[in-house]
């Protein structure tokens, strides 16, 4: 069973180069790739991801403490990796 991976990236360029090394591995689902702190939310309720890796960077994020958007995610409780 594949590990179930969401994307969260503002970066094109780092965005698709991390989708890009995910999918090449064979134990790893690349569920959704996103851009912006709304859409990575949606993704998280709809596509109950096993780990999102995002940039604590991106505008929305590094805006907004970690406790006011993750519990917006729904009830999903995935593993967080977070890029810098």
């Amino acid at each position: 069973m594949p590990i179930r991976t969401v994307i969260a990236e503002d970066n094109l360029l780092v965005r698709e180069g991390v989708r890009g090394l995910l999918s090449s591995a064979e134990d790893i689902e690349v569920a959704g790739v996103f851009e912006d702190l709304p859409g990575v939310q949606v993704g998280i309720r709809t596509l109950e991801p096993d780990v999102v890796i995002t940039d604590i960077r991106m505008p929305q994020v590094a805006a907004t403490r970690d406790s006011d958007w993750r519990p917006s995610c729904g009830s999903s409780d995935p593993r967080w990796a977070w890029s810098y």
